[in-house]
Parts: structure tokens; sequence; C-alpha cells
């Protein structure tokens, strides 16, 4: 019996002119790579079902952090931790990014000095944020 072809998805959200950033859909994404990456997380849905597609991450960054100072019996001495940001995929000057759902570990919210950080960053690589 011969399988039938499956159509492709677009997993593409159509142009916007509005906001590209949204700053109450920031998320902290955990991937099973380990990356963390923070971004304006969005969601790709299939119209006629309804299911998630894929996520789309607007100007994701990988965010990596120094862990915090202890002493020799484990107790945190000094709870700052210096957070580093990266172009999560430096290789495409694209901004939306669609991502495969099943690599994603879990979804977080950030807390709010790296929300606003971040937030900060997108506008000065000309994002625009609401």
């Amino acid at each position: 019996m011969a399988r039938k072809k499956k159509e492709p998805i677009n997993i593409t959200p159509p142009p916007t002119t509005e906001h590209l950033v949204n700053s109450e859909r920031v998320k902290v994404v955990v991937m099973f790579n380990g990356d963390n990456v923070i971004c304006d997380l969005q969601e790709a849905v299939n119209p006629d079902t309804k299911e998630r597609q894929a996520y789309i991450m607007n100007f994701p960054y990988k965010v990596e952090y120094d862990q915090p100072k202890m002493d020799k019996t484990g107790v945190v001495t000094d709870p700052e931790v210096k957070v580093h940001y990266a172009p999560w995929c430096p290789l495409s000057p694209d901004v939306r990014i669609p991502l495969n759902q099943n690599v994603v570990v879990t979804i977080l919210e950030p807390v709010p000095s790296l929300r606003d950080t971040y937030i900060t960053n997108v506008q000065k690589m000309g994002g625009s944020v609401e």
C-alpha cells in the first residue's frame, strides 16, 4: 500500500509590522544540549488542528553565567552572578528562528534583571520592543 505524501507544514509566522519582541513573552529556554537561551518565545500552531508545530525564537541569545562564589563548606559568599550573552546562532543574520519543540527540556521565566538586560540588548541590536 502506497503511503500518502504529507504536505509540509509552514511553520513560519506571517510577517508582522508590529513590535518584534513582547516583553511579556521573554523566556529562558533550556535545551537538551545544555544551552540556556533567552528570547521572545512564540508558538507556531497548525491552524487546522491547533497543535503546536514548533517554537519561534525572536532575538535568541545564549546565556552563560559564572557560578556564585562559595567558601570551602559550600556556602555562597557572594550571590552576584555574572551573565554573558552571545548570539544563539551567529552563523545567520535571522532574528526569528524556528525551533523544533523536541529539543526543548523546559521553558522558564527569567529573573527580572535578566529580562531587563535582554530587552536592553535587543534594543541596541535594532529590535523593537513593546
